[in-house]
C-alpha cells in the first residue's frame, strides 16, 4: 500500500502550478486562456499557438525577479528557454541563462521553475514565452506556453484577488492560497478544510493543489462535501447478475450496471495500480466539429506540414495563432463553488447557455479521424487506503484533462468511492444516463468508444523517452502525469453499456455471422508453413472493411522475446519514408507493447506523435510472439500512409529483426532485410467485383501468400 503523510494543523507550501497538464504549460505567470498544454510546433503555428486578449494578464513590477513556473507532465529530451517578447512580437530578452537551453541535459528533464529578471522597462502589452524541447520527436519539434504581462516601473506589489500587500510590500494571503503573489492554491490545509469527512493528504506533487482532501467512503467531492449512495468497499464486483465486465486489459477491468430507477449508470474501475486510473467514453460517430467546443477557431489556415519541421526560430505570425471567439462558452459557477484561484482577469467573459454549445456537436460523418482523447467525458480517480479522490473531468484534444468546471459545465457524480488495497485501485461513480452539462455525454444503447488509462510507477514504467525514474519523475504516484505509450497503459475499445448478457451470442454463433465486406490476404515464410499448425518464422494477415474503412492486422514470429516484430508500408519497396508498427513483449506476455512509427532514415524509426493505432492485444505462447492492431485505412496523420482508392501501399514483412530496448523502445537492425509484397495492396480493389482479382496464390523469395480473404 503507497503512503501519502497527512497534513496535521497548519501548512504553508511554495508550490509550482495547478492541475497536471500535458507537455508543457506556464503556472505563474498563469498562461493565456484557454490554457491548453498540446501547443507544438507541428499542429499550431505562430510564436505561441494561441492569442492574446482573453486574459489572464498579470502585472509585474519592471526590474523585479521572481520565479517563473510550469508544469512537466512528460519527460522531453531537451533544455527549455524564457523570453520577453513586446506587443509587435519582437524579442525584447531572453530571461533564463544559456545553459538551460541545452540540447541533451536531462538533469534539466526535472526542472519545472526558473529565476528571472525582468528588464526595468514599462511594458503594458507584452507577453512571456517559455519553449520547452522535444528532441526525441526531431531538432525542430517543441511545445511552448505564453503568460501576458504588464511590466510597469515603480509599480506597487500585485498581491490578486486572493491577497492584500503589506506595509513592508509583501503580500499577506487569504486562506489556502499562498505563493509571493498569492498565486498558488491548496484543497485543504487541516482536516477540518474536508468538511469533516475526509482527510488533508500531503501528496507530494510538483504542482498544486499539493494538499488535497481524500474522502472518506460516503463522502465525495474535492472537498469531501457531498454525501455518496456508495458506502462501502465490500462490493462483490464479480456477481455476474449485477454487474457486467470488460476486461479492457489485463490489470484493468470495469465494471458496470444501469440503475433505472435513479436514470444512473454505476460504474467501477479495479486496477492493478497504486496510481491514479481513468475511463473515459463519447458517442461513436462523434464529428470532428466536437474539437470547436470550446470554441477555439483559426483566423487563417496553418500551412500543412509534411513532417515536424517548424523551426524553433520562426518569425510571429500574429495571424497564424489560434484566435478565440468573440463568445465564450462558459457558464457562470455556482456560489457553492470555489472561485477560480489561478487567472488574474483584467476582463469579464460573455456567458452563453450551454446547451446552445452543446447543440454544435451533432453526430454527422467526421471530417477526419478523431484523436482517442478528442472530445471525451472521462472520469479520473485515486486512492490511499480506503480514502479516495475521484473527479468529473473533460477531454477537448490531447491536451490533459481538466475538471468539468474549466469548460463551463458541472461535476455531475452523484456518488463516488475509492481505495486500494495489495496494490490494486478500485475506483466506483455513478453519472446521469442523460448528460445535462455541457461538458458531459449521455450514456446511449449503442456502442459508445470508451478509453481507459492508468499512472505510471516502478515495476509498471512503459514511457519511451528514458531517464524518467532516474530523476524521480514518476515517483509521486497520484500526480496525473503521461500515461506513457505502452499498450498496458492506456487503450480503447468499443462497449454498449446497455447490452443484455442473454442477447450475445456465443463464439460458435459468432463464426458462423456473415463476414464484413472486403478483402485482405495472409503471407507466411517460409514457404509452406502454415500459421495455423504454428510453424511459421514469421506470418501476417490483413484485412480492410468496406464498410467502416479500417484496416485489422495481425502479425507473428517466432523470436527472443529481447527481439521486436512488425510490419511496414511504402509507397515504393524502399524503407525511407515509410510507415510502421513495432511490436515487442513483456514478462512472457503479460504485457505488450505496439508503436506507431515512422521511418525517415535508416535508424530506428522513431515512435509517432500521435498514435493511431487501437484495438490493440497481444500474446506471447512459446516462443511466438503475436500483436493485432486495427488503423483506418486513412488516418489523416501526416506520419502515416494512407490506403485510399487512388494510392496503393506495399508492405514490408521483417522475418528476422533484432533486439528492443524495453524501456525506450529503441529498437537494433534487423538481421536481414525485410521481404516486400510483388505489388503493392489497393483498397480499390476489395470494393465491389473487382476485389476478386485479388484471390490468387503469389509465391516469391520461398515467402508464401498463404490465402486471401476476399467476401463479396
Amino acid at each position: 500500500m503507497k503512503y501519502l503523510g497527512l497534513c496535521f494543523g497548519f501548512c504553508l507550501l511554495a508550490g509550482l502550478c495547478t492541475v497536471g497538464r500535458t507537455h508543457v504549460a506556464l503556472t505563474y505567470p498563469p498562461a493565456r486562456k484557454y490554457a491548453l498544454d498540446f501547443l507544438d510546433s507541428s499542429r499550431t503555428s505562430g510564436l505561441c499557438g494561441m492569442t492574446s486578449g482573453f486574459g489572464p494578464v498579470t502585472n509585474l513590477v519592471a526590474g523585479s525577479t521572481f520565479n517563473v513556473t510550469w508544469f512537466n507532465p512528460v519527460i522531453h529530451r531537451g533544455g527549455y528557454r524564457i523570453e520577453l517578447y513586446g506587443r509587435n512580437g519582437t524579442l525584447l530578452q531572453t530571461l533564463s541563462p544559456p545553459e538551460t537551453n541545452e540540447n541533451d541535459n536531462f538533469d534539466l528533464i526535472s526542472v519545472n521553475s526558473q529565476q528571472v529578471t525582468l528588464p526595468d522597462v514599462d511594458c503594458t502589452d507584452c507577453f512571456i514565452r517559455l519553449v520547452r524541447k522535444a528532441n526525441e520527436w526531431g531538432p525542430l519539434y517543441y511545445f511552448r506556453s505564453c503568460a501576458d504581462v504588464s511590466i510597469v516601473q515603480g509599480a506597487d506589489v500585485d498581491c490578486g484577488p486572493y491577497g492584500t500587500p503589506s506595509d513592508e510590500g509583501r503580500c499577506l494571503c487569504e486562506h489556502l492560497y499562498s505563493g509571493d503573489f498569492c498565486q498558488y492554491v491548496d484543497s485543504c490545509w487541516n482536516h477540518e478544510d474536508c468538511n469533516g469527512h475526509g482527510r488533508c493528504v500531503h501528496t507530494g506533487a510538483t504542482s498544486f493543489p499539493i494538499l488535497q482532501c481524500y474522502c472518506e467512503p460516503g463522502w465525495f467531492g474535492q472537498k469531501c462535501a457531498k454525501e455518496s449512495a456508495m458506502k462501502s468497499t465490500e462490493v462483490n464486483l464479480q456477481d455476474k447478475t449485477v454487474f457486467k465486465h470488460e476486461a479492457l486489459h489485463e490489470d484493468f477491468s470495469l465494471y458496470w450496471r444501469v440503475i433505472p430507477d435513479a436514470e444512473e449508470v454505476e460504474i467501477y474501475m479495479q486496477v492493478k495500480s497504486q496510481t491514479w486510473a481513468a475511463v473515459g467514453w463519447r458517442p461513436e460517430g462523434l464529428a470532428s466539429s466536437c474539437r470547436n467546443f470550446p470554441h477555439v477557431a483559426q483566423s487563417a489556415p496553418i500551412p500543412a506540414r509534411r513532417r515536424r519541421e517548424a523551426s524553433i526560430e520562426e518569425p510571429h505570425q500574429p495571424n497564424l495563432d489560434l484566435v478565440l471567439p468573440d463568445i465564450i462558452p462558459m457558464t457562470k459557477p455556482k456560489d457553492s463553488e470555489p472561485k477560480e484561484h489561478s487567472d488574474h482577469y483584467t476582463e469579464q467573459h460573455p456567458l452563453v447557455d450551454y446547451r446552445e454549445a452543446y447543440a454544435a456537436r451533432n453526430l454527422t460523418a467526421s471530417g477526419g479521424r478523431l484523436h482517442e482523447m478528442d472530445c471525451t467525458d472521462i472520469v479520473i480517480g485515486t486512492a490511499v487506503g480506503s480514502l479516495s479522490q475521484v473527479m468529473d473531468y473533460y477531454t477537448r484534444d490531447r491536451s490533459t484533462p481538466r475538471i468539468d468546471a474549466f469548460y463551463g459545465g458541472d461535476d455531475s457524480l452523484t456518488s463516488a468511492i475509492g481505495w486500494e488495497l495489495d496494490g490494486v485501485t478500485t475506483i466506483g461513480f455513478r453519472k446521469p444516463i442523460a448528460a445535462d452539462t455541457v461538458s458531459d455525454h449521455s450514456f446511449v444503447p449503442e456502442e459508445m468508444e470508451v478509453i481507459w488509462a492508468r499512472g505510471q510507477q516502478r515495476g509498471l514504467f512503459y514511457s519511451h523517452t528514458e531517464n524518467g525514474f532516474d530523476h524521480g519523475f514518476w515517483d509521486i504516484l497520484d500526480e496525473l502525469k503521461y500515461h506513457g505509450a505502452d499498450s498496458g497503459q492506456r487503450g480503447g475499445m468499443k462497449i454498449n453499456f446497455f447490452k443484455v448478457e442473454e442477447e450475445v451470442k456465443d463464439e460458435a454463433n459468432r463464426q458462423e455471422a456473415p463476414s464484413a465486406p472486403g478483402c485482405g490476404g495472409q503471407v507466411g515464410f517460409p514457404a509452406g508453413c502454415s500459421s495455423d499448425q504454428g510453424n511459421c518464422v514469421f506470418s501476417a494477415s490483413w484485412f480492410f472493411d468496406t464498410e467502416t474503412e479500417e484496416m485489422h492486422f495481425i502479425v507473428s514470429s517466432q523470436q527472443s522475446e529481447d527481439d521486436w516484430l512488425g510490419i511496414g508500408f511504402s509507397f515504393d519497396d524502399k524503407m525511407l519514408d515509410s510507415d510502421a508498427v513495432i511490436g515487442w513483449s513483456h514478462n512472457g506476455g503479460e504485457q505488450i507493447n505496439i508503436t506507431d512509427r515512422w521511418m525517415s532514415s535508416h535508424t530506428s524509426p522513431a515512435i509517432d506523435a500521435s498514435d493511431d493505432l487501437y484495438n490493440k492485444r497481444g500474446s506471447r505462447v512459446g516462443n511466438i510472439t503475436t500483436i493485432e492492431f486495427t488503423r483506418l485505412a486513412d488516418t489523416k496523420d501526416s506520419d502515416d500512409l494512407a490506403f485510399t482508392d487512388d494510392q496503393c501501399l506495399y508492405l514490408f514483412f521483417p522475418y528476422k529483426t533484432g533486439s528492443v530496448q524495453k524501456e525506450t523502445g529503441q529498437i537494433a537492425y534487423h538481421e536481414a532485410s525485410p521481404l516486400v509484397s510483388p505489388q503493392p495492396f489497393c483498397i480499390s480493389q476489395c470494393k465491389g467485383w473487382l476485389h476478386l482479382s485479388l484471390c490468387l496464390f503469389v509465391v516469391f523469395h520461398s515467402f508464401d501468400i498463404l490465402s486471401n480473404r476476399c467476401n463479396i
